[in-house]
């Protein structure tokens, strides 16, 4: 189109012009100009990368009051401001707020962090420690997926809020482990016990126990006599075998049996035994019984009567016929299974209660028998 040439400096400069459109009409040219704006040092050209600054005015010149909510219909971008600083052009950040007081932004969803716009791969933990961002563990979570590695430096636990959980392989609380020795030999385990081996010279316990111990044989139920005695349990002096010395009690005798008491047997040696003495009873008891007649023994004595040596049985001189004398099973079916005293005749039984004693005479007979024990 027409264009007007000018002289500056020595030389020339065109300005460039073009037909007037509607609703200029056709018949004049308009100049073409491009706008500039900036201060004393730097200027910008008008475009999209630096857009014309503009200030909304009242007409006295003052600042624009609005009142209400401003709103926009359609879509509209919002965009960062720029600014210079020294060689280095800046980006302004756009503050978003909950409300115009400034309140915090709530956010759901998923958020992903990005290093300033930017690049790819999130941001690291100190970045946002950084910048001065926090997170709350009343509001804020956050999930980790794959693995989590640590470099340059180690991983400091506070015992007091933070705390590690470890699971096995199959996410139960059991982990299977294995033991090593130094030499990386497995150490092995047998059912639920660790197989230990103690190696070198010795080693030392230190034990508390009661003043009075007991031992026992194997077997031994401890229900008064033993259900099955194995084996003896053998007693010996110190080293190899010595004698033992046994003495009662401040001279008291020792009584000498064997289980289940019958008489020690003695293979190699003789048991020399000297009697010193013996308990003497301290009381003794006498007294008549009328034996029974008929079929049906009676006791000696109906009452439990404990003796040490004995007791002596007596047919008294007034009777007639013979006493006989025997155990609960005397009869006088069966007299052969009693002894036959005749009167006046006596007889000494070694037994330990003179309850035990059945004695038995003839119908119309006075059936008197006399006894004295202890």
């Amino acid at each position: 189109m027409p264009k007007i040439t000018a002289n500056i400096s020595g030389g020339t400069a065109d300005f460039c012009t073009d037909i007037g459109t509607t609703p200029e009409g056709v018949t004049c040219n308009l100049p073409l100009n491009k706008m500039v704006w900036g201060d004393s040092s730097v200027s910008y050209k008008v475009n999209e990368t630096y857009p014309m600054p503009v200030q909304v005015m009242a007409v006295t010149g003052g600042s624009l009051n609005m009142t209400g909510n401003l709103g926009a219909s359609g879509d509209f971008p919002i965009k960062n401001r720029t600014y210079v600083s020294g060689a280095t052009t800046e980006i302004e950040y756009i503050a978003v707020a909950g409300s115009t007081s400034g309140d915090v932004l709530g956010i759901t969803g998923t958020i992903r962090l990005a290093t300033d716009g930017l690049e790819a791969g999130g941001i690291t933990v100190s970045e946002v420690t950084n910048r001065g961002w926090t997170l709350s563990s009343a509001t804020d979570t956050v999930t980790v997926s794959g693995e989590v590695g640590i470099s340059g430096g180690s991983l400091n636990l506070n015992s007091g809020t933070d705390s590690v959980s470890v699971f096995g392989h199959d996410g139960g609380r059991f982990i299977q482990t294995q033991l090593h020795g130094s030499g990386g030999t497995t150490i092995g385990a047998s059912g639920d016990a660790l197989n230990v081996n103690l190696v070198n010279s010795g080693i030392t316990f230190e034990a508390t126990i009661a003043a009075v111990v007991g031992i026992t044989n194997a077997g031994f139920t401890g229900a008064g006599t033993p259900s099955e005695v194995n084996t003896a349990l053998r007693v010996q002096g110190c080293c190899g075998g010595e004698p033992i010395r046994v003495a009662g009690r401040v001279g008291e005798a020792i009584e000498v049996v064997n289980y289940p008491g019958g008489a020690v047997g003695v293979t190699a040696d003789n048991l020399k035994v000297t009697i010193e003495g013996y308990a003497k009873p301290t009381t003794f008891v006498s007294g008549l019984t009328v034996a029974s007649s008929g079929n049906t023994a009676s006791q000696l004595v109906g009452t439990s009567t404990p003796l040490q040596s004995g007791v002596t049985i007596k047919s008294n001189p007034a009777n007639l016929n013979l006493i006989y004398v025997g155990n609960s099973g005397l009869s006088a079916g069966v007299t052969a299974n009693g002894y036959p005293l005749e009167s006046g005749e006596s007889l000494f039984l070694e037994v330990s209660n003179a309850n035990l004693v059945y004695i038995l005479g003839a119908s119309g007979d006075q059936r008197k028998v006399n006894f004295i024990g202890s």
